[in-house]
């Protein structure tokens, strides 16, 4: 095996960069090694070909022909890269020389593996109305037709999709299908009318594939047919006749204008396929466009004990329908559900987010069946509602078992997503419920902190009371009551705030317990209001200053105390001083 010397890589490299002439000497020995038997310098030429683009293709495709794997497969690679490369936009003119040379690989005479590789190639550099003529050739080849009917529909042009309708007619029952089934992914409207008379085949597979093959196209023209198509198909067809019919209906109701057309054809197949996955996609249609009149139906279908597998797809359908009609039928339907259904029920109404059934939400909740109440609380929780808050602050407060935990679970829950929804009043209650009744430290603290931020009239009353079992030895909570009232006096609401502080202050009479509330209550309390508050004495009458040394002590007496007259005046110095008020100023640090 021939070996590359370092030093010959290193020119290769330069070369690259000094002239024109040398580019294409370098570029030749990069062919050279990319079919060549040095896999170190066939790495090499494998990482640069692709920067040469179209003007590489010709040398490309005579090594791609090579009887050597590892060579053709290293220039299938190389050429991939380049496919890629030209086609993104601005690249127009060697999209379309690629395209030529890989078609030319096609064409007849090739062999099929060239054949082949053409065909996995070619759908990335086709440009739109191309001619694909060597490619709908290959069609009729049984060798190749597959491969080629794969590459028209990655494709996807215009002329691909004709190229494979004109081949309907020349076709065996199974490559007939295929075949439809690629112009159904293509969705050609130059190819409906080639279509259209496979829906009459003798074929039962070939009239299945015609309609999949036309329902994009929402035409209620073909409903008939569809309908027909459908009663016919024997067992092996019966799965894509009735998908098509499916694809039929929801086209047509997407495009809008035949509702109730669309509607009965969703039903239609309900009630006429033991196909579960057809009954699945018939009741998502009835829940996707469907309105308070498909309601009974979908009813009807939990009522029969033989579709009990079927309750998981209708209960996603009545979820998906939307207004106070529907509510008032389901609400109704609601007490002569079974067990189960009513379960069901009450998370699908939970993720209604409509307050009309929060009556039997909360009905459930107080139950002490213990699935009843777990689902309900989840109901409530998926409700966005702030409605809801109370209705579980009130289970909280009611219960003393295990079931409590499903509740704070639920509330939690709640909170989180009524914040995100700025519901701060409804916020505030969820969380002073849930530092009342928190089992962990963790908990407590994120509700406490929810307090603060969003603190509510409601909350307020239950922290007066709260107030005053509070332990303000514990600077955690003592600190935690005063960011309440800072977080009211901020929102606006300083009478509220005045009502904890009044309820709070004459708590704090340590001098310890004084340190650990000064600072943070003189942030939003004026400094004279708050140490007057703890009974610091702030306003004061001064005189003087007298003359003093220290050998006098502080025997002498030098305004007649303690007989004190605040209105006398005193001689100092040879002037008359006279009492002045004096206010003590609190210190900030």
């Amino acid at each position: 095996m021939r070996t590359v010397h370092p030093c010959r890589i290193l020119s290769l490299a330069i070369c690259c960069l000094i002239s024109q002439g040398a580019e294409a000497s370098t570029f030749e020995l990069y062919i050279q090694d990319l079919g060549g038997d040095n896999e170190q310098a066939r790495a090499i030429a494998r990482q640069m070909l692709p920067r040469e683009g179209a003007k590489a293709v010709p040398k490309l495709i005579e090594l791609l022909k090579s009887e050597n794997q590892i060579v053709w497969r290293a220039a299938y690679n190389v050429l991939e890269d380049i496919a890629n490369g030209v086609g993104v936009p601005g690249k127009e003119a060697e999209r379309l020389q690629v395209a030529d040379n890989l078609m030319a690989l096609a064409a007849p005479g090739q062999p099929d593996a060239i054949r082949e590789r053409a065909l996995r190639l070619l759908p990335r550099v086709i440009p739109d109305n191309y001619d694909v003529t060597p490619i709908a050739g290959l069609l009729k080849d049984p060798g190749l037709r597959e491969k080629a009917r794969a590459c028209l529909i990655e494709t996807g042009t215009s002329p691909a999709a004709q190229a494979l309708a004109g081949q309907l007619t020349d076709s065996d029952p199974s490559f007939t299908c295929a075949l439809l089934d690629g112009l159904a992914a293509i969705r050609d409207p130059g190819t409906v009318e080639s279509i259209q008379p496979f829906l009459s085949h003798s074929d039962p597979g070939v009239r299945a594939a015609a309609l999949r093959a036309l329902a994009w196209t929402g035409n209620p023209d073909f409903l008939k047919l569809g309908e027909k198509i459908f009663e016919e198909a024997d067992p092996k067809t019966h799965w894509q006749a009735g998908d098509g019919l499916l694809r039929l209906a929801d086209a047509l109701l997407r495009k809008g204008g035949n509702h109730s057309l669309g509607i009965s054809i969703y039903q239609k197949v309900l009630h006429q396929t033991e196909d579960k996955n057809l009954q699945g996609a018939a009741l998502a249609g009835l829940g996707r466009y469907g309105d308070e009149s498909v309601v009974p139906a979908l009813l009807e279908v939990l009522s029969n004990p033989g579709r009990k597998d079927l309750s998981g797809p209708v209960w996603t359908a009545l979820g998906s329908l939307q207004g106070p009609a529907v509510s008032s039928l389901l609400i109704k339907a609601y007490p002569g559900l079974d067990r189960e259904n009513q379960l069901v029920a009450l998370a699908t109404f939970g993720g209604k987010a409509d307050p009309a059934y929060l009556p039997i939400l909360e009905k459930a909740l107080s139950q002490e069946e213990a699935d009843f109440h777990r689902l309900a609380a989840e109901g409530l929780a998926s409700s966005h509602l702030a409605a809801a808050v109370p209705l579980l602050v009130k289970d909280i407060s009611s219960r003393k078992d295990d079931s409590k935990k499903d509740t704070l679970v639920a509330l939690h829950r709640l909170a989180d997503d009524l914040r995100l929804r700025n519901e701060p009043l409804a916020v505030g209650e969820a969380c002073f419920a849930l530092y009342q009744a928190a089992d962990t430290d963790e908990l407590r603290n994120e509700a406490l902190e929810g307090v603060k931020s969003f603190p509510t009239p409601a909350a307020l009353e239950m922290l007066l009371e709260k107030t005053d079992s509070l332990d303000l030895n514990n600077s955690i909570q003592l600190h935690s009551c005063i960011d309440i009232a800072r977080g009211l006096m901020a929102a606006g609401r300083a009478d509220e705030a005045g009502r904890i502080l009044d309820r709070l202050i004459p708590r704090i009479q340590t001098p310890e317990m004084i340190l650990q509330a000064i600072q943070p209550l003189a942030g939003f309390i004026p400094a004279k209001d708050c140490a007057q508050r703890f009974g610091f004495i702030t306003t004061w009458k001064m005189v003087g200053g007298f003359p003093w040394t220290p050998s006098e002590g502080f025997t002498k007496t030098r305004i007649g105390e303690p007989k004190i007259d605040l209105n006398a005046a005193y001689s100092i110095g040879g002037q008359s001083c006279r009492w002045s008020p004096y206010t003590s100023r609190m210190r900030q640090d």
